[in-house]
């Protein structure tokens, strides 16, 4: 039977519920707060066509984060019931967990909303959330989920429960900054998504701005720095290595731990960028000091000898961006180009070295930088007599700047060849040339280290300082040898072959030099006995040529070139290619080809090193080279020397025709054959210049139209006649019958054999009767004997 109403008031009235401890928020609420967010939402807050975001957008997106966090903490001691639930005691049936769940807001366009609340308003917690919520997850809020009229019909009472519920939740999110770097570096990232579409100067203040933001305030910031740079780094086109530099520069960027594997990643990283850039920048400097200060203050000594491999690509570094240029630097100015801070750093840093020994030499040569040539010369000697020393002396110089040791290999070589005036003996000759073979050992060592194109070769640097002081310094040429075959056991032409066998073919040489040594055979003979030793054994010994040319090129021209291929071709060996050869002929025609000389001396020597190239070329050829293409590039590089010679002359003689004052070489042929016939004409009638000058121009003419096949007109056979014939005669010089047979035929020729038949009939009466004349002189002079035009013209007799 049911139960009178008198006993449900009575039950209500004894169920009287406590108060709750939570707020309970309806979902209308709880909507004008999350569509608070929105960008759609804030129209006063959007800023159109920027892609930097403003203050403003700072804000909007910290109270997203804010937001976010309280998503994920539920409140102290868990939700407790209420004690009283109208439900349960009237039947209804109780709602489940809401349908949906919140997520970070999406980037879909929506109209804009009008509320009545001018401050924005924080939801509760609703769970915990992903720390990077998608856009498009399927749990997203859809557009318009809810409905206007459920916004705006909100209650003045609910508006202030909602505030009370926003002034409990924290303000920031430093703590999670500090626990997630991995989440900072990832909005760092979406911070410069669209760096590359602004300049330089706003895309490196973005650059700063977001490091500022996102960095972590634990002690990760050193793996946020690394993180920043790799992230930098494979965009080179947008992030400029300065940059880069400029930005690990700045005081409040902390720098990875030194014995991490981040910090040796950024330090090789920068030593490729520091050897790669065309000049010095001052940010290289200031961020290894600032790294090798950081180091010195904080790091502890390293514990193995892993961990002195970051010590070492900082000291390298530091040391390197301290020498600045070295290029035109004397080698005793070098010690002092290094500040006095910055080597009491060095010396820091070499003190937290786990190797001992390595320590004690790095000492020596940084406290005593003015004979840290003197330190290495004595390690080179003790590695020669204890071969078992050699990689720990290669692990010391591994620390020094490549430059710097480029820039002291011309006193290194001095002390270890120890050059003297007088030929020194044979044992002494041995251990020179013993140092010598480990210092190159070492220097190969460290060169097959090096990780880009533009550090120095530093054995070929030694071969190129031995070259250049053998005619002047007295070096032998079996060092120079030496030297050039172990230089050849690292080219690229014994790439394919196995070091067993170029290590058995140094040995077996060794012997035959000594003996060539003996014999005091000359540099080249020892150069093309090599070739020739090579080509026998069925090795390439075109790496000879490619490390010997440039070398004799550079110290005394291509005269020794050109001397060494006569050898090589009289011996009989071939050569296994020679395109260095032809590349190096091709880069001198270049160069000849671009010089424009006024003076007469380069002009000669311009003339000659064309002459050169085509002796070198001719024996190319000879040795069964296919040089065609180059041999006509040289023809007209020489075509056009040799005419720029002649208008030079004629305009020397002042008988260039008023319409060709100003020509050039680049003139056609029949323009050219024109002004040749007209020079040669002119210096036909010139009175002023002796009978052999004017024939000297007439031949030069005469050859230049023969190598160049230009046609030789009667214009061009009368001038030869009148310089050749008629002008010595007339002035009773003596022609030979050699140099009017020659005339006779140009004539035939051109003109024909009739006109050369009554040149020549003049020829034999005119020189008969001048030798009657000249011997009638002589008669009357009281002298007997055979009369000789020439004598007597030299004696002024006739």
């Amino acid at each position: 039977m049911r139960r009178p109403p008198i006993a449900c008031r009575r039950a209500v009235q004894s169920l009287s519920p406590a108060p709750s401890p939570h707020v309970w928020i309806s979902d209308d609420l709880l909507a004008l707060a999350v569509n608070r967010f929105f960008r759609v939402s804030c129209p006063h807050q959007t800023r159109h066509g920027s892609h930097v975001p403003g203050p403003l957008e700072a804000r909007r997106r910290a109270a997203k984060r804010r937001m976010t966090v309280q998503m994920g903490m539920p409140p102290p001691g868990g939700l407790m019931p209420p004690l009283f639930h109208f439900g349960a005691l009237f039947g209804v049936r109780e709602r489940g967990e809401p349908s949906w769940r919140y997520e970070a807001p999406s980037l879909k366009r929506t109209e804009p909303l009008d509320f009545p609340f001018g401050r924005p308003m924080r939801p509760p917690d609703t769970g915990p959330l992903p720390a990077r919520p998608d856009a498009h997850s399927t749990h997203a809020i859809p557009d318009g989920f809810f409905s206007p009229t459920e916004i705006q019909t909100i209650p003045p009472e609910n508006a202030k429960i909602t505030d009370a519920v926003v002034s409990s939740l924290p303000e920031d999110v430093e703590e999670q900054r500090a626990a997630d770097p991995r989440g900072c570096f990832e909005q760092f990232e979406q911070r410069l998504e669209h760096a590359g579409t602004l300049s330089e100067e706003d895309r490196y203040e973005l650059l700063i701005d977001a490091y500022q933001k996102y960095r972590p305030e634990a002690a990760d910031t050193g793996d946020f720095t690394a993180m920043v740079y790799h992230c930098l780094s494979r965009d080179r086109a947008c992030w400029p290595a300065d940059r880069i530099v400029s930005c690990l520069a700045e005081p409040y960027v902390q720098l990875p731990d030194i014995y991490t594997q981040g910090a040796w990643e950024i330090l090789r990283s920068l030593e490729e960028m520091s050897a790669a850039s065309t000049r010095r920048s001052l940010a290289f400097r200031q961020l290894y000091k600032k790294y090798a200060k950081q180091v010195a203050e904080n790091a502890t000594k390293s514990g193995s000898v892993d961990q002195d491999m970051s010590l070492s690509l900082l000291i390298r570094g530091l040391w390197a961006a301290s020498l600045g240029n070295l290029s035109g630097a004397s080698t005793r100015s070098h010690e002092s180009m290094v500040e006095t801070p910055t080597l009491e750093l060095l010396r820091t840093l070499s003190s937290r070295l786990f190797d001992s020994h390595l320590r004690t030499h790095l000492e020596i040569i940084l406290d005593h930088p003015k004979r840290a040539t003197h330190q290495i010369a004595s390690l080179v000697t003790a590695c020669t007599s204890k071969p078992e020393l050699l990689p720990r002396c290669i692990h010391v110089l591994d620390y020094i700047p490549r430059n710097l040791l480029g820039a002291w290999t011309g006193s290194l070589n001095a002390k270890l060849i120890k050059r003297k005036r007088k030929a020194p003996d044979l044992a002494t000759a041995s251990a020179q040339v013993q140092h010598l073979e480990t210092w190159l050992s070492m220097l190969r060592v460290l060169d097959s280290k090096a990780t880009s194109v533009s550090v120095p070769d530093l054995a070929l640097q030694t071969l190129t300082y031995l070259f250049k002081g053998h005619g002047t310094s007295g070096i032998p040429p079996h060092a120079l040898v030496t030297a050039l075959l172990h230089v050849l056991t690292w080219h690229k032409s014994m790439a394919g072959l196995s070091s067993e066998r170029i290590d058995v073919l140094i040995k077996s040489y060794a012997p035959t030099l000594r003996a060539q040594q003996v014999a005091n055979l000359c540099l080249n003979e020892m150069l093309a006995r090599l070739i020739s030793e090579l080509h026998d054994a069925s090795l390439p010994n075109h790496g000879v040529l490619e490390l010997v040319v440039p070398l004799f090129d550079q110290c005394a021209g291509l005269d020794p070139v050109l001397d060494l291929l006569s050898r090589v071709q009289s011996s009989g060996a071939a050569l296994s290619q020679t395109t260095s050869l032809e590349n190096h002929l091709t880069q001198v025609m270049d160069q000849v080809s671009r010089k424009n000389p006024s003076h007469e001396r380069k002009k000669q020597h311009v003339a000659y090193t064309l002459h050169m190239c085509q002796k070198i070329q001719g024996l190319l050829t000879e040795l069964g080279v296919r040089v065609h293409l180059q041999g006509q590039a040289l023809e007209a590089l020489q075509a056009r020397r040799q005419l720029q010679h002649i208008i030079d002359r004629a305009r020397d003689a002042h008988i260039v025709p008023l319409a060709y004052q100003s020509v050039t070489t680049n003139i056609q042929p029949s323009t050219q054959t024109e002004l040749i016939h007209q020079f040669a004409y002119q210096y036909s009638l010139d009175r002023t210049r002796t009978i052999r000058q004017n024939w000297r121009s007439m031949y030069y003419l005469y050859k230049y139209m023969r190598q160049n096949e230009l046609e030789i007109g009667p214009l061009f056979t009368k001038a030869v006649v009148r310089v050749c014939i008629i002008q010595p005669l007339s002035e009773n010089h003596f022609v030979s019958t050699r140099r009017m047979i020659w005339v006779c035929q140009l004539v035939a020729h051109v003109e024909g054999v009739d006109v050369a038949k009554k040149i020549e009939h003049t020829f034999w009466i005119w020189r008969g009767n001048l030798i009657l004349h000249a011997k009638s002189t002589l008669k009357a002079a009281g002298v007997g004997g055979r009369a000789h035009v020439s004598t007597l013209k030299r004696l002024k007799m006739i």
